[in-house]
């Protein structure tokens, strides 16, 4: 498997799981893993 065809499935995935998710929900989601630090980190 190349780079490009994991890519292209990660994709695929990642679009299938968000066709459950309602857009306002999915940002919730979005913003918590932008925003999430290991505790203890600092």
């Amino acid at each position: 498997m190349t780079k490009q065809e994991l890519a292209a499935r990660i994709w695929a995935t990642a679009n299938e799981l968000r066709k459950n998710i309602k857009a306002s929900e999915y940002k919730d989601y979005i913003l918590g893993f932008m925003f999430w630090v290991e505790p203890g980190k600092f």
